[in-house]
């Protein structure tokens, strides 16, 4: 046989036929029905469905792993394995598992707030049968005794339980406090930063004060004041409000009387500036350093103390959240929570668990957890390969209900007459899977394609679609003399060739052996086509000619 010729080795064939006897290599071969290698059997098999890490201190990562087993007769490839919650993640997301092989796979749970989570591992695969999911469930713990209380609670609970936490402090009164903050807490001589002599900064304009006695010669040499975040106005100068270091800073007196009582606001305008702090359209904007000080200070006193003259509003409690966020506590502030402690013996929440914001959905108003009704669809396509013994395939479309409410689909439908709705997910729990189960009972030889239609009450995906490739051989395999005596092979490693016996119209094909359709043109009045910049890796291919003959099919191999 000439080696341009399509080469089909009989090794190969044997996968697909039983009666290896009745095949007839001739110096091109051209089959009844498609070939594919999910003739050869998939099996995987999870060593477990679940993996439940328990209790989790978030300062101390777990890891559990499982094994995953390829129990069938040909190799199958996972592509990538999705976690749809971040504390967990998988330690590797792609594997290549031959035949009778197993690989391990490792999840990390890494929590950062201290309440149960459940999300699912989904492991996406060309396995014929569809996706795999493992179930996750852990809880994370804080290590610290201080927030046990807070275990487990969100939204209204957990106001109540952060004031719970830091209600009772001791009160130091207004002078001993500012003693405290200017000769210990915020005097950089002493609390770490580094300073040789008695050193305080400025929180608005970053103004440094240096070799000062102690806090009223800063006051009366140094022009330096103490700035309530929490307007003294607003709560009559009372006690214990007054002298809570936590919404107590270091200011330059100028600074201090511009921003006066006015509300924290971004300024787009400002009729004053200061070290980067601003002034303007009825709002104080303060220095990105110092921003986020800022919106820990006045979250604590309001959970401490609730709304004072009603000085926090709700266009004020937008900004301090996003100032909260988007500069998350450093070490100075940290330092000073823990300095605070010492002396008040309360710490102030959002700085040693930002994370507590985001849990909370409004400071003003009734916290509600707010609904998030989505899905995650783990696969557009679904392939069922090509079947080459009698029988029911089924192939699992999976879903992860990835918010927090349960999620329902209906309305699925398949047009093809040899598939079928074998379930429904009548419900997908909040953090779980579940899939739409498809049957695929071939009655004769076929290569399909379909789309799978459903509905879901999911936000994201209220409707959707999965495009369904499949197809059937009868039992053995079967050749004839090519009718219209045309050849087709591979030339190089990136053009096809195909050469009839006499010019034809009609319409050419190309199909990898697991359904994918890899080229499509028509042919009009044509004894040759040539199909070139093809980049395909080695593997068998299907090409289908649809012409005057009817439908031939010949299977290639492309070394």
């Amino acid at each position: 046989m000439p080696s341009y010729l399509c080469a089909v080795n009989t090794l190969t064939l044997r996968l697909f036929s039983k009666r290896r006897n009745t095949l007839r290599l001739l110096s091109w071969l051209v089959l009844f029905v498609p070939v594919s290698f999910s003739s050869v059997a998939q099996t995987l098999e999870l060593s477990s469905s679940a993996l439940a890490f328990g209790d989790v201190f978030t300062d101390d990562p777990a890891e559990l792993s499982l094994e995953l087993t390829n129990t069938g007769e040909g190799e199958i490839t996972i592509s990538d394995a999705n976690t749809y919650n971040p504390a967990f993640e998988a330690l590797d997301t792609a594997w290549t598992i031959a035949a009778g092989a197993a690989v391990t796979i490792t999840v990390r749970f890494s929590p950062r707030h201290n309440i149960p989570h459940n999300s699912e591992l989904v492991l996406v695969t060309n396995f014929y049968e569809g996706n795999l999911t493992v179930d996750l469930t852990g809880r994370g713990v804080y290590p610290e005794s201080y927030y046990l209380p807070t275990q487990d609670l969100s939204q209204e609970a957990l106001k109540t339980a952060l004031s719970n936490l830091i209600d009772g402090h001791i009160s130091l009164g207004y002078t001993p406090a500012r003693d405290e903050m200017y000769m210990v807490i915020d005097n950089q001589r002493v609390n770490g930063a580094g300073a040789l002599v008695n050193t305080l900064e400025d929180c608005y304009t970053a103004r440094i004060v240096a070799g000062y006695i102690d806090r009223t010669d800063a006051q009366n040499s140094d022009n330096v004041n103490t700035e309530h975040t929490w307007p003294q106005s607003e709560f009559g100068s009372a006690e214990p409000m007054q002298s809570d270091l936590f919404h107590l800073f270091i200011s330059d007196a100028n600074a201090n009387s511009v921003r006066g009582n006015l509300p924290f606001g971004n300024v787009t305008t400002p009729d004053w500036t200061g070290g980067g702090s601003k002034r303007g359209g009825g709002v104080f904007e303060v220095r990105d350093a110092h921003k986020g000080r800022t919106a820990r200070g006045m979250l604590y006193f309001y959970l401490h103390y609730g709304n004072e003259g009603s000085f926090l509003t709700a266009g004020q409690e937008n900004v301090l959240r996003g100032w909260h966020r988007n500069f998350p506590p450093e070490i100075v502030e940290q330092r000073r929570n823990d300095a605070i402690f010492l002396v008040q013996d309360n710490r102030n929440p959002l700085i040693d668990h930002p994370e507590f914001d985001e849990r909370i959905s409004s400071y003003l108003s009734t916290a509600v957890e707010p609904v998030l009704s989505t899905v995650v669809l783990t696969e557009t396509e679904a392939n069922f390969g090509i079947l080459t013994t009698t029988g029911v395939s089924r192939h699992r479309v999976v879903f992860v209900a990835d918010g927090n409410q349960p999620i329902s689909i209906s309305g699925a439908s398949v047009s093809h007459p040899d598939l079928s709705i074998a379930s429904v997910p009548a419900e997908i729990a909040a953090g779980e899977s579940g899939y739409i189960e498809l049957s695929y009972s071939p009655t004769s030889t076929d290569v399909f394609s379909d789309t799978l239609f459903f509905t879901s009450t999911a936000d994201n995906l209220p409707t959707g679609a999965v495009v369904i490739f499949g197809g059937a051989t009868l039992i053995g395999l079967q050749t004839i003399e090519a009718a219209s005596n045309w050849q087709s092979w591979f030339a190089g490693s990136t053009e096809l060739q195909v050469v009839w016996g006499e010019p034809v119209t009609g319409s050419l094909r190309l199909f990898s052996l697991s359904g994918q359709l890899m080229h499509a043109q028509s042919v009009e009045g044509e004894a040759q086509v040539r199909v070139s910049g093809l980049d395909l890796p080695p593997a068998h291919y299907l090409l289908e000619w649809d012409g005057p003959f009817g439908l031939q099919r010949n299977l290639l191999y492309k070394p």
